[in-house]
């Protein structure tokens, strides 16, 4: 009885696992198959891009230099504890002009000491370090936010590359599809007798090269998704369901205000404005070391033979002082002069990037803009082009059909309607990475990612 309810035991136990493993592996299957909708690539890009961590990291070292730049400001307290020992053998020695055998010695010597000191005048160096150390802190938060951003708009271009690619697929094959059905009825027309064995050779080659095109297209589709997922940082053999794309015309904003929008919320140009803040702080820095210091300083020292007499009898072997320090900068091998004429320079240069990089980036505002417009425009005249060449591939059929036109009309036909299915694809696509670009530059990429 006992082997028997084991053997049953068992049974069930297989049972179990033979119905559970399937059940999740199909669950697994259908979760790893769940369709990624923009926002979704754009958070585990996020969280798995290295740049953004590195970026992240940048932000907290400038933190910590700006904290200690505040530092700088307050006293500086330091306590040292020495001990030694000294032996001497026995020799001669000479005291007044008297040579006397001196017997071996050994002697210890202790000592500790506590002292303090406040700088009190730097000439603004302290003050202009602080500002420095905010400056980079700010930059390194801009830097950090356009890290994002880059990240932002790379897995956008690659996510529209994919949606390009596979509205590309679907284009070829419907062709194919319709290549196979002119096939077909240029076969039955042959077993008719109504066409020559030429049309049939001449509509398979056209079938043949659609198919060609499909499976290369299906290879580009791979690679762009392989691409999707190594910006997104995942693994490339990873599996891409993407949902289907709805092209919505993009919001063309003004073109004066798109200008002073960049202006204000580029985080390039912001990363020269700051270039520019962090240079002057440096020459201030400079001129500060041609100026005087003034520093206070205060020390409590004791003394003794043995360890016992410093922390005991304290009114005995301690010495005290206090006083100022002024230092004044005299000549340095011209050291400093050259530090405040190279810090000039390096002002002069970041003000000249700034200028540059403000001049391009309204430049660069009003050419997306006149894209965004000439694309809308060619979107429209695409579209009608594509019902023009659908009606004429139809009409192109039926005058086949009653013997009025040949199979190469209606192969060309067919080839003008995939062209120009595919230029309204390629357009649509290129108008949307044009927009992300837009709003990249007008730093808008980041809040609509969050939406």
């Amino acid at each position: 009885m006992t082997k028997l309810k084991f053997l049953f035991l068992l049974l069930i136990l297989g049972m179990f696992c033979v119905t559970t493993v399937p059940i999740t592996a199909q669950e697994n299957s259908v979760s790893s198959q769940a369709s990624l909708s923009l926002q979704d690539c754009i958070q585990i890009a996020l969280q798995n891009k290295a740049d953004v961590r590195i970026a992240r990291d940048q932000m907290r070292i400038a933190g910590a230099q700006r904290q200690a730049a505040w530092g700088a400001y307050l006293p500086s307290l330091s306590f040292s504890l020495r001990g030694s020992q000294t032996e001497q053998g026995v020799g001669r020695r000479f005291f007044s002009g008297i040579e006397f055998t001196a017997p071996a010695s050994r002697r210890e010597y202790y000592s500790s000491g506590l002292s303090l000191n406040q700088p009190l005048f730097t000439g603004g160096r302290l003050l202009n370090a602080k500002k420095y150390a905010d400056l980079n802190y700010d930059q390194a938060q801009v830097g950090y936010e356009a890290t994002r951003e880059q990240v932002i708009l790379d897995v956008t271009n690659a996510y529209f590359e994919v949606l390009r690619s596979r509205e590309f697929v679907r284009v070829y094959e419907q062709t194919l599809e319709s290549s196979e059905a002119q096939v077909e009825l240029v076969q039955e027309r042959y077993n008719l007798g109504a066409v020559a064995q030429s049309d049939v050779f001449k509509a398979q080659t056209r079938a043949g090269n659609d198919r060609i095109n499909l499976l290369q297209q299906q290879n580009t589709l791979s690679l762009r998704k392989r691409n999707l997922n190594l910006v997104m940082g995942r693994d490339p053999s990873a599996a891409v369901v993407l949902p289907d794309f709805n092209y919505a015309p993009p919001e063309i904003p003004d073109m004066e205000q798109a200008k002073q929008q960049a202006l204000q919320a580029n985080r390039d140009l912001a990363q020269y404005q700051l270039d520019v803040q962090k240079s002057r702080a440096n020459l201030a820095i400079a001129r500060s070391n041609l100026l005087p210091s003034l520093n206070a300083f205060m020390g409590y020292d004791r003394t003794g033979f043995s360890m016992q007499d410093l922390y005991k009898d304290f009114d005995l072997n301690w010495s005290y002082s206090f006083g100022v320090q002024v230092s004044v900068p005299i000549f340095n091998n011209f050291q400093n002069r050259t530090r405040v004429d190279t810090r000039r320079l390096e002002n002069s240069i970041a003000r000249q990037r700034y200028q540059d990089a403000r001049l391009a980036i309204e430049m660069q505002a009003e050419n997306l803009i006149q894209q965004l417009e000439t694309y809308r425009e060619i979107i429209a005249l695409n579209e009608i082009n594509l019902n023009s060449a659908e009606e004429d591939l139809r009409l192109a059929r039926e005058r086949y059909n009653i013997g009025q036109a040949t199979l190469l009309d209606v192969l060309d036909a067919q080839a003008a309607l995939t062209n120009a299915r595919r230029i309204l694809v390629y357009t649509k696509f290129d108008a949307k990475t044009q927009e992300a670009q837009l709003e990249a530059l007008l730093g808008e990429l980041i809040n609509k990612a969050q939406e």
